[in-house]
This record gives C-alpha cells, structure tokens and sequence, in this order.
C-alpha cells in the first residue's frame, strides 16, 4: 500500500472508499477543484472546500513569480513546477521525488523577471 493508498483510507469512510467516483485519485468530492492527489499530495483535507488556499503565487519585489505549496513526503510522487509565457509551451523550472520530497512549505521562485509588458506564468504539477 502507497501512502495515497494509506491516506485514503485514513481520510474516507468504507463506503467512500468502494466508489471511486468519491476516493479515486482523480475524483474531487468537496467540488473545490483539486483531485483526491492533489489534495494528498498538498496536505489537505478532500472533504472540507474551504481548506487553506493549497497553492499560492506570489510577485515578489524583485519582479520575480514565487509558488508556494505544502509538499508530503512521499517519495513516490513528482512534483514538477513548470513556466510559461504563452501557457502553450512549458518549461520544468524545479521538480522534486524520491528521497527529495520532505514534509513542510515548499518556496520555488521563478528564475524570469517579468517587464513591465510581459507575462509569465506558473503551474504545478503532481504525479505518482
């Protein structure tokens, strides 16, 4: 058993967990937009939409895009943050797996200044 698996069956009760459309890694029951992984995998609660924002951009002072996120140490998982400027082409800006995913807040700044007329854009990316 994986630690998704573990988690689940911390987090759901048995009927929740014999219908996957409620526990299945990509199934989101409280509607808030993020699967089951996701919120596993960012250490929220998939029950409770009003969780703490999982996810969070900022623009730091120095014109410089951070994200910020929870990260559990599963050493199973992928997490990748990837930029773009146009969001049809993406670039892996940071990833962490194995031995590297440790429990805690986890800060990526994004190595682009933004001018004053362009854009940039961050995503996060979580597999198993």
């Amino acid at each position: 058993m994986d630690g998704l698996d573990h988690w689940a069956r911390t987090v759901f009760t048995a009927t929740q967990l014999s219908d996957p459309a409620a526990s299945g890694p990509m199934a989101d029951p409280d509607g808030d937009g993020l699967p089951n992984l996701l919120e596993y995998a960012l250490a929220q609660d998939p029950l409770v939409s009003a969780s703490l924002p999982a996810i969070r951009l900022t623009n730091r002072n120095d014109a410089r895009l951070a994200l910020e996120f929870l990260r559990v140490a599963d050493p199973v998982l992928m997490y990748s943050v990837e930029a773009s400027a146009d969001l049809a082409t993406w670039t892996t800006v940071w990833s962490s797996s194995g031995g590297q995913n440790l429990a805690g807040p986890v800060t990526i700044t994004d190595a682009v200044s933004l001018s004053p007329r362009s854009w940039r854009f961050l995503r996060l990316r979580v597999t198993r």
